[in-house]
């Protein structure tokens, strides 16, 4: 047999047995670990150290996939990410006791998976083959295409350009929206040609927010499925890239928010931004109950948060929440400026200056315990009020709920 037919099908051999052990995980309770992480398991049980990237090319996984992967690990104490000494932009896996535990449990049942695999492989693995490609491609197709939809991904001389394109919903986020936008964070971790990242808005408005008809089939219970926001404040959390935002009008909830996890903000002077979480009967959120009163004091911060008023860009500039205010035809030029300053800075040194200046695993807890009081929220008959009489274009009445 050529070699690289030998390639070929050790690879296809790999696609079998990851649709084996998943299809197995899926009819055995407790089965611990998923196949992928059993897979970057048994790569760092080989050679502890891997860079992320071969461990990702050895699982079959592109940059978001293995960056997703890494992360949920680490969270779940499996495994470690440390930074490369030779290459500040890069990291290296390491297993922890829990990581070699799992993987211990998971080898019990692999000679099982194997033996299976090889038998039917054998004999259907023409077909098996042909199934695989159009399957895995099909839905591939179909996924970014429903993560892109509403996010235009542009990439430039080091500059990756994320922008928010719903404009006739004034870039209200959604779940997709979310997707895309974590996708391309998570990629950027492990792609040495982007060295900046730039967040900006299509249209009259940085972004209203959340979209609110979601938050409230969150409420109802209607919405089903993964949701992405977790994922896109992970990034903005880990991400070791600069994050330069360019802000005109309206920035409102998580449109403000982020702006605390980039490390460069221009405004428009027609910008205004808002946190109007408890008007909805709810809690801040992506870390910013931590960061705002950091930033701006706490008397600020609670004005902020409580009042949910708006703040405009002069007042934003004198509170340290941004680091330009341009006349409007001025915002975009403003921000590609830094953004391509920035790319030509050494990437390692302002990645680790960065990481000096930012602990993403504080950043994380906060996250963690705001998303469970955020949650909580949702289901309460504050927020059912609230979202009812948004629905019907009126004032909510919180004062009825008491009598």
């Amino acid at each position: 047999m050529s070699q690289r037919r030998e390639h070929r099908l050790v690879f296809l051999l790999n696609v079998a047995q990851r649709r084996l052990q998943r299809w197995m995980a899926a009819r055995t309770q407790n089965s611990g670990v998923t196949a992928a992480q059993s897979g970057l398991l048994f790569i760092l049980g080989q050679r502890d150290g891997v860079l992320m990237g071969e461990a990702g090319a050895a699982l079959d996984l592109g940059p978001p996939g293995i960056s997703g992967l890494v992360d949920r690990m680490t969270t779940a104490n499996l495994i470690e990410r440390r930074a490369d000494p030779d290459d500040g932009r890069a990291w290296r896996l390491w297993l922890t006791p829990a990581g070699r535990a799992a993987m211990a449990q998971s080898k019990a049942g692999l000679a099982d998976v194997n033996a299976r695999l090889t038998e039917g492989f054998t004999r259907r693995r023409d077909r098996c083959r042909c199934a695989l490609a159009l399957h895995d491609a099909k839905q591939i197709s179909q996924r970014r295409r429903r993560m892109t939809e509403h996010i235009k991904i542009e990439k430039s001389d080091g500059i990756l350009s994320l922008t928010m394109a719903r404009p006739d919903k004034k870039n209200a986020l959604t779940n997709a929206m979310y997707g895309a936008l974590a996708d391309a964070i998570e990629a950027a971790e492990t792609d040495s040609s982007v060295r900046v990242l730039l967040i900006r808005g299509e249209g009259d408005m940085f972004t209203a927010g959340n979209d609110v008809g979601e938050f409230a089939a969150i409420a109802t219970g209607t919405l089903q499925g993964e949701r992405h926001v977790g994922r896109f404040l992970q990034a903005l959390a880990h991400s070791s890239r600069p994050l330069v935002a360019a802000v005109q009008g309206r920035a409102v909830g998580i449109g403000t928010t982020m702006l605390l996890h980039c490390d460069l903000v221009v405004l428009a002077e027609n910008a205004l931004l808002s946190t109007p979480f408890v008007n909805l009967a709810l809690v801040p959120e992506a870390a910013s109950s931590l960061l705002m009163p950091l930033r701006i004091g706490y008397a600020r911060a609670f004005e902020m948060f409580a009042l949910g008023e708006a703040v405009d860009a002069k007042s934003a500039f004198a509170w340290g929440l941004a680091n330009r205010v341009v006349p409007l035809d001025k915002l975009d030029a403003e921000a590609k400026a830094f953004a391509s300053r920035l790319a030509k800075q050494p990437a390692g040194a302002v990645s680790t200056t960065k990481r000096l200046m930012r602990n993403p695993e504080l950043l994380m807890a906060q996250i963690r315990a705001e998303s469970e009081q955020f949650a909580a929220r949702l289901k309460t008959m504050e927020a059912r009020e609230a979202f009812v009489a948004f629905a019907e274009r009126r004032p909510p009445d919180f004062l009825k709920l008491a009598s």
